[in-house]
């Protein structure tokens, strides 16, 4: 009996014993290497080796932080000591509308210029605005609206134009009229935005559908027929077209080439041809107060001769190229109307009687909103303010 109570008191220690790789959760052979390299010189040495590069690169990158810090906070103080400079010399003299200073607009002597403004700008452009943005707007719709009365500013515009103007923000107003000069059509705008108060807009903050010809017009022969009123002739001259002439001033130095025209829509030409010269190239420029039949057949004859000279003889092809500022089909329209009817019909009618004529569509080089030239000529403006 002694025996066996031994025994059991010999098996129940032994049960009770954990090895202490058990303990470790790990394999007898790992434990022992462990123990084995710690004790070893060299793994000392690697491991405070190691730990020496770990905390210099921890000592590095909190000083790198600190420094960023630092940095950004100095910054940060400088920009609102600026802000506060600026608003301080803004309080006690603004700088006129487009007056010229040395140095690239930084502070220096002001030359105030002929044609003066009453509107106002900071001296110098905001930091966070310097350089760093532009705004291109369209018009119609989006400055300017339709009613009943004629055409006024939508809520907002004016400020928004002031706005832009007080704190440098290059804007360009990118608009498809291409029957006026710039002059005339920021004239229009001020009298439409502001009537009483300071111009909003000057003619180089104006993009036009036909400002991109200047680069094709000095590659064209010949005289340009142009299908639009009396002011378009000078908008296109200040593009570069040496000799450009109005469809109504052929039709009424010529009347026989549109004998379907009414009487009372003939008149005094502009300027009186005494012979039809050859005509190198045909721009659409604008569709008002225009007469759409005879203009057409006039801009048919042209694309058809051998030329550009209307002669008894007319060939199936297009025989000079035709330009066209603008294609919009919609216009915008006053509230409560729906979106009226814009050049792009005229183009529609003019190719689809090209077509009925020669069996084939016109080659036509359009210009304008929302084709690539029209902003990448925007953007040109805008980093040359």
């Amino acid at each position: 009996f002694c025996t066996l109570l031994a025994m059991r008191c010999s098996l129940a220690c032994r049960a009770r014993f954990v090895p202490p790789w058990k303990r470790a959760g790990c394999h007898a052979d790992e434990l022992f290497d462990g123990i084995l390299q710690s004790g070893n010189p060299l793994q000392r040495q690697r491991r405070d080796q190691q730990r020496a590069r770990e905390l210099e690169e921890e000592a590095e990158a909190a000083l790198a932080m600190q420094s960023a810090a630092h940095q950004q906070t100095t910054v940060i103080s400088q920009a609102v000591a600026d802000e506060m400079r600026n608003a301080e010399i803004a309080r006690e003299r603004f700088l006129p509308f487009g007056a010229v200073a040395q140095a690239n607009a930084h502070w220096g002597t002001l030359v105030t210029p002929a044609t003066g403004c009453a509107e106002t700008r900071l001296p110098v452009a905001p930091e966070w605005l310097s350089k760093k943005c532009g705004v291109a707007l369209d018009v119609d719709g989006v400055l300017r609206s339709w009613a009943a009365g004629g055409p006024c500013a939508v809520h907002g515009a004016v400020h928004t134009l002031r706005w832009l103007n007080r704190h440098r923000v290059p804007f360009v107003l990118l608009t498809n009229v291409c029957g006026m000069v710039a002059e005339d059509f920021v004239a229009h705008i001020n009298n439409a935005l502001c009537p009483e108060g300071p111009a909003v807009a000057t003619a180089d903050h104006v993009v036009m559908s036909s400002d991109p010809m200047r680069y094709l017009a000095p590659t064209l022969t010949g005289a340009t027929l142009v299908a639009g009123h009396p002011p378009s002739r000078a908008a296109l001259a200040a593009q570069g077209f040496s000799n450009p002439i109005l469809v109504s001033d052929v039709l009424d130095s010529f009347p026989e080439l549109a004998p379907l025209r009414d009487a009372e829509r003939r008149g005094t030409p502009t300027a009186r041809l005494s012979h039809l010269p050859a005509f190198g190239s045909v721009v659409i420029a604008t569709t008002l107060h225009c007469d759409a039949l005879s203009e057409i057949q006039l801009v048919v004859d042209v694309l058809t001769s051998p030329g550009g000279r209307i002669t008894g003889a007319v060939s199936s092809e297009q025989t000079v190229p035709l330009l066209i500022a603008a294609d919009d089909m919609y216009f915008p329209s006053a509230p409560g109307i729906a979106p009226r009817l814009g050049p792009g019909c005229y183009r529609e009618m003019l190719c689809s009687v090209f077509e009925s004529v020669t069996g084939a569509p016109p080659v036509i080089t359009a210009y304008g909103k929302p084709r690539r030239i029209a902003f990448v000529e925007a953007r040109k403006r805008l980093l040359g303010q």
